[in-house]
């Protein structure tokens, strides 16, 4: 409620994470001030951070869910030292990391699925789509 009233007509964008806080002192600005017509953007990287942290309570189920499953000279051999590769995008590893994912990925196909998905979305966010090429990409994946 700060800003000068000078200035709400320059008020064209508000970026933010999605704090509530923020969210709802955006929502009580334009309230406040119905002539200040903007809109309000969450930025990349707190969405980004948000879907690579649901990804990571998911990776950590599944390798534990392996731990009690598999024997322990599989799991050794299958999961350990995955940690880091798991966080890379998948263009960024070397052939070894790509095998070494295939791998695991057969004992957990959720968590393969969930990386994939994970990786769609992140190509999404490279890409310079408008709103609604954004959505469409969203829905229907990839042009094929």
């Amino acid at each position: 409620m700060t800003i000068p009233r000078r200035l709400h007509a320059t008020i064209h964008t508000f970026c933010t994470d999605m704090w509530d806080g923020y969210l709802g002192a955006i929502a009580d600005f334009l309230t406040a001030h119905p002539q200040v017509e903007a809109k309000v953007v969450i930025d990349r990287f707190h969405v980004a951070r948000s879907y690579r942290d649901d990804f990571d309570t998911l990776r950590m189920q599944e390798l534990r869910r392996l731990r009690r499953e598999l024997p322990e000279a599989t799991y050794q051999e299958v999961c350990h030292g995955l940690h880091w590769v798991l966080r890379h995008n998948y263009d960024n590893l070397d052939e070894d990391d790509k095998v070494r994912l295939r791998r695991l990925f057969h004992y957990t196909p959720r968590l393969h699925q969930a990386y994939t998905l994970r990786e769609e979305l992140t190509a999404i966010f490279n890409l310079d789509l408008s709103l609604t090429q954004g959505r469409q990409r969203l829905q229907n994946g990839p042009p094929k």
